[in-house]
């Protein structure tokens, strides 16, 4: 079972939506998120880490730079998790941003992909974790099992 672990240092950005030319005759992607995802596989690369095969879980945690204006005492709540950074990027943009800029790298595909766990939180600069880890084929049919189990038990019909 392989894993990825590394860190993007920097902000989160998220993916920005593809820009139409004045003709409207082509797309392309902004800058700044080419940028980004530029970091992103730099920050990959750098851990000489291994490309996945398989089914893979995805492990996210953004840190966003405590605000200026926040009070010491609000600084310590958010260290805590109490205060948490419920602000522009949305979470999914991010992923998207991170998951894009691994397709070829890190995996073939980011279809791979089958479970992602995602937060937001504060710290003193802003990166992000990110944890990468193939899935065993036999933990899936346990956990699907699992589901079956509850549907039958409490006689959910509309799933």
């Amino acid at each position: 079972m392989g894993r990825v672990i590394f860190t993007v240092e920097g902000k989160p950005q998220a993916k920005a939506r593809p820009r139409v030319t004045r003709n409207g005759q082509h797309t392309y992607t902004p800058a700044k998120t080419k940028e980004y995802q530029k970091l992103v596989q730099w920050s990959f690369n750098a851990q000489k880490c291994q490309k996945l095969e398989g089914y893979i879980k995805a492990d996210i945690i953004m840190c966003y730079p405590f605000p200026k204006s926040m009070s010491k005492k609000n600084r310590f709540k958010a260290a805590r998790g109490e205060i948490r950074p419920a602000v522009k990027p949305d979470i999914d943009n991010v992923l998207k941003a991170v998951f894009d800029a691994l397709n070829g790298l890190a995996y073939n595909d980011d279809n791979q992909i089958i479970e992602v766990m995602a937060k937001k939180v504060y710290a003193e600069e802003g990166r992000v974790f990110v944890n990468l880890v193939e899935i065993n084929k036999s933990v899936l049919v346990s956990y699907f099992d699992l589901v079956d189990f509850i549907i039958v038990r409490e006689g959910i019909n509309n799933v």
